[in-house]
């Protein structure tokens, strides 16, 4: 069964109902632990999977709409299947990936979690063996019929520092997020200050910061920086003051520093 760290499944919930999610997490037979990166990548390659001899790594674009978002994740999900078989691989997408692929698809279809038009359309995609459900354009027909619901929608406050958006035809970079606003700033503009609970549209979403920080988790939170592992504390101006579990050593961490989380 896959575990994940909340703050991976707080990201799968914009696009998965929590039964779903359960459901997924049982779709490989082994007990294993995954990392879910929000990123943005390109209009072709959707999503990737990695594995570092850490932790398994599977990096989602964040600007897709729901259902395709879905098939992605079972696309990425069957290449972390073929790991975990252990055996060896000729190509990337060859008969073992494509029999996960489709093992998969089928199992979240059972469930009947999902509208059938969409599930019926998930299996004869991953039955035909293609490795892009970009250059499927049946599949792409019936993805566009769902996946124009305007009810597709992120929440302000939802948003990460660095995350560039359109809003009023405007394209502005969130700068500060707090419990009630969000601030952005154009190029060369003034800083403005926007609800925290409106709502735009996943498509105005231009691009989102790979790189996970100290700043961006909350308080409490663990998280690997440097082979050391830490519990983030209270914040010291431009650092945290962090708890090291190896030595219960308190410590100054920079807030920009990249990190790995791990709740």
């Amino acid at each position: 069964m896959i575990s994940i760290s909340k703050q991976s499944e707080s990201f799968l919930l914009r696009y998965l109902s929590p039964e779903l999610i359960s459901v997924w997490k049982k779709s490989v037979g082994m007990d294993v632990k995954v990392f879910i990166k929000p990123l943005t990548l390109s209009k072709t390659r959707l999503g990737y999977y990695q594995f570092n001899h850490l932790y398994h790594l599977i990096g989602m674009e964040t600007t897709l709409p729901p259902y395709k978002f879905i098939l992605t994740l079972f696309h990425e999900t069957a290449h972390l299947a073929v790991l975990l078989d252990g055996k060896k691989v000729k190509a990337p997408h060859g008969h073992e990936w494509q029999a996960h692929f489709l093992r998969i698809t089928k199992y979240i279809r059972d469930t009947k979690l999902l509208p059938d038009e969409i599930a019926d359309a998930y299996i004869k995609h991953a039955a035909s063996g293609r490795a892009s459900s970009v250059l499927d354009t049946e599949l792409e027909k019936v993805l566009e019929k769902y996946n124009s619901d305007p009810e597709h929608k992120v929440y302000a406050k939802e948003l990460k520092v660095g995350t560039v958006f359109r809003v009023d035809n405007i394209q502005v970079t969130v700068v500060k997020v707090d419990p009630y606003y969000i601030y952005v700033m154009e190029e060369k503009g003034p800083m403005k200050r926007i609800d925290a609970d409106r709502f735009l549209y996943r498509k105005n979403i231009i691009s989102v910061p790979e790189v996970i920080t100290v700043d961006s988790l909350p308080i409490g939170s663990r998280f690997e920086l440097n082979g050391f592992t830490f519990t983030k504390g209270k914040k010291l101006r431009t650092f945290y003051e962090c708890v090291r579990e190896s030595d219960k050593i308190n410590c100054r961490v920079r807030g920009v520093a990249a990190c790995r989380p791990l709740d």
